[in-house]
């Protein structure tokens, strides 16, 4: 990240070279380069706060199989079990995201656990000696779990009935935001002096969420998509608006990009276009309509799919029973297995061997807006495959025949109506 009077920064990790993502502490730095001259601030001097990475009380999660039982699990007396407990492990910055740099030249930077990706922390620092201005924690903040995103129904895959409302079902307490090595998420500073942030949370269909802080360092909104995300923000009117991507992954779509007001106690919307093709939008006035987009991208959407599957067959190799971050079934039909190490490297080989089926057969052609005249039924996508392949095929060739009269008279995206 370069700054406006000339500094580069950026963060480094110092990693055991023969066992990088092993259960060691790896030492982190962040570095600024200032008229050829390098300064280097030992990263566990930015989150004072953080857990000592010796002790063995940091809160893991269930090491079970989510899809065999319904979480979180209770004792005799009806209380829930306590997750259990783990070593904390040493602080480091995250891979894959830069520097932010405010207005008034305040370093962002985000933080997480070696061994713990649910201990994670947007970072403020001083822009004149590199000292923290404050850390503030993703952990306890949210609370849209069971029985909110995710029913409490006491079936497998889902919460148990008497769970506490909006708990995470893999730890039984509120959920973390967490800091998954596969996104690639940065601090985005705000012209308010804030800063947001996009986390990762598996409970909610893997959607994440976006966390807002205030200059001062205290959570000012979180909205419910953040995953993967660098979020873009624009000024108007005296004010500013965000602008992301607002995917809907386990059902296949739909698919938006939404704007969001900047300022308030919580994120709300301000409008919400509907993504089809890849860049054409579909007007509709009034609310939002889903129009069931599973199926209408041949190309784009098992992509998405690959993926999003790869980051967590890959989270789940590296992070093991400390911090296993299983993915929740959500009665949608996403089967996990048991952790294993050498199944979990066989599992991706044959998750790359299967959706790459699904890939390469599709004819590369201009996107055709297509309207589905059915409900999108939920399947294991395993079941279907040979004929997903088949149908998306024909259904590409129908669609081009119908729609090609259309996509010549189309001159370019338009806005939805703003919701009222």
């Amino acid at each position: 990240t370069a700054t406006s009077s000339g500094d580069i920064l950026y963060t480094a990790i110092q990693l055991n070279l023969a066992d990088p993502w092993g259960d060691n502490d790896p030492l982190g730095f962040l570095v600024r380069i200032r008229a050829g001259t390098a300064t280097v601030v030992p990263w566990t001097t930015l989150v004072p706060g953080a857990p000592n990475p010796q002790d063995t009380n940091c809160e893991g999660t269930y090491a079970v199989n989510p899809n065999t039982q319904p979480l979180p699990p209770l004792t005799a007396s009806g209380a829930v079990q306590p997750a259990p407990s783990v070593r904390c492990g040493i602080q480091r910055p995250a891979i894959n995201a830069s520097a932010a740099v405010g207005p008034d030249g305040t370093i962002f930077v985000a933080s997480r656990s070696h061994r713990l990706a649910r201990y994670a922390y947007v970072v403020a620092v001083n822009p004149a000696d590199l000292t923290p201005r404050w850390a503030a924690s993703m952990r306890n903040v949210l609370e849209d779990g069971c029985g909110v995103t995710v029913p409490a129904d006491n079936r497998a895959g889902n919460c148990t009935s008497a769970a506490p409302r909006g708990v995470d079902p893999l730890t039984g307490t509120n959920p973390a935001g967490f800091i998954s090595d596969q996104g690639s998420s940065s601090p985005v500073a705000l012209p308010d002096g804030g800063v947001i942030f996009g986390a990762l949370t598996n409970y909610n269909g893997f959607r994440g969420h976006l966390f807002k802080f205030a200059s001062d360092g205290h959570v000012a909104g979180t909205f419910d998509f953040g995953w993967d995300i660098t979020p873009a923000w624009f000024p108007h009117d005296g004010t500013y608006s965000i602008v992301l991507k607002d995917n809907h992954y386990l059902t296949g779509g739909p698919y938006y990009i939404t704007q969001l007001s900047g300022r308030g106690a919580l994120f709300q919307p301000v409008d919400v276009v509907f993504l089809v093709r890849e860049h054409l939008f579909e007007e509709r006035a009034g609310p939002v309509v889903a129009l069931g987009a599973a199926g209408l991208d041949a190309f784009v959407e098992p992509l998405h799919r690959l993926v999003l599957d790869l980051h967590v067959e890959l989270e789940l190799l590296r992070d093991g029973l400390a911090d296993v971050d299983l993915p929740e079934a959500l009665q949608v039909g996403h089967p996990v297995e048991i952790e294993d190490a050498l199944d979990q490297f066989v599992r991706v080989l044959h998750l790359l061997q299967g959706l790459l089926a699904d890939l390469l057969p599709q004819p590369l052609v201009p996107p055709v807006l297509a309207e589905p005249g059915v409900q999108p039924v939920l399947v294991d996508r395993g079941e279907l495959r040979a004929e997903d392949v088949v149908e998306q095929r024909d259904d590409l060739r129908i669609a081009l025949h119908q729609d090609l009269a259309r996509m010549t008279a189309a001159t370019g995206p338009r806005r939805l109506a703003r919701e009222g």
